[in-house]
């Protein structure tokens, strides 16, 4: 399965402790993680990643800015918030992100019944 690359921004006064944690236990996620706005606005134009998870702790004026700016670089990538305290909306919402990614990136299969009488 390719792996789902995300970058998290946060703000600076955000403990991310409990989502590194988290984020540490699925196979399959690559994360990396930013608290200054500026400088995850220069990481969009320099890399590419398939999701985005901003923190909702952030100023509506930063969370607006780089909504807009990922929209713009890069816009076939998921975008989500959360409430990083949040534990178990943070496990819910990454196992739900990650089986919809692995389930995209299979290999699909149809099956095909020959029988007439059916």
């Amino acid at each position: 399965m390719k792996t789902l690359k995300a970058y998290v921004v946060a703000d600076s006064k955000t403990n991310m402790d409990s989502f590194k944690q988290i984020a540490g236990k699925f196979d399959g996620l690559e994360v990396q993680y930013e608290t200054d706005v500026e400088q995850a606005i220069n990481t969009f134009s320099l890399q590419s990643f398939d999701l985005l998870i901003i923190d909702k702790g952030l100023s509506h004026e930063d969370y607006n800015k780089l909504h807009k700016v990922a929209d713009l670089l890069h816009p076939d990538a998921a975008l989500v918030a959360f409430v990083m305290t949040d534990d178990e909306f943070i496990h819910y919402k990454l196992a739900g992100l990650l089986a919809k990614w692995a389930d995209a990136h299979s290999e699909s299969k149809t099956n095909f019944i020959d029988n007439p009488k059916l």
